[in-house]
């Protein structure tokens, strides 16, 4: 007779917080996609990335605050779009070794035509 182990251990809500964030992101991004009818490859591979990175984000951010409030950023972090994400956290990382962020005010003239954004005239 095989013994089957019965320990579980638990998730912490953390994780659980920051996966259902990104989860309501997908699901918000790949429903536009398909209203859109423009789902690619690459929009495949931009929710599996917002998978592996909201976990992390999560646990990283929720340590700046107390418990409930860390849980409730940790999900919110999910809900943002990775171009928000990288947004915000060049200015805070600006911010704390004290450099200027001129080069974001500074508008582009490639961006001024339809449908490029700063990523594409860089």
């Amino acid at each position: 007779m095989v013994k089957i182990n019965t320990t579980l251990h638990p998730v912490h809500p953390t994780a659980i917080n920051s996966f259902l964030g990104a989860y309501i992101w997908v699901a918000y991004d790949q429903l536009q996609q398909f209203i859109m009818q423009d789902f690619t490859s690459h929009d495949a591979c931009k929710c599996s990335y917002r998978f592996l990175a909201a976990i992390p984000l999560g646990f990283i951010f929720s340590t700046m605050f107390k418990d409930k409030i860390g849980l409730i950023i940790a999900f919110l972090l999910g809900t943002l779009s990775a171009q928000t994400l990288f947004k915000y956290g060049r200015r805070f990382v600006n911010q704390k070794i004290n450099i200027e962020e001129h080069s974001e005010n500074i508008p582009n003239e490639l961006e001024q035509l339809q449908s490029i954004n700063r990523e594409e005239a860089e």
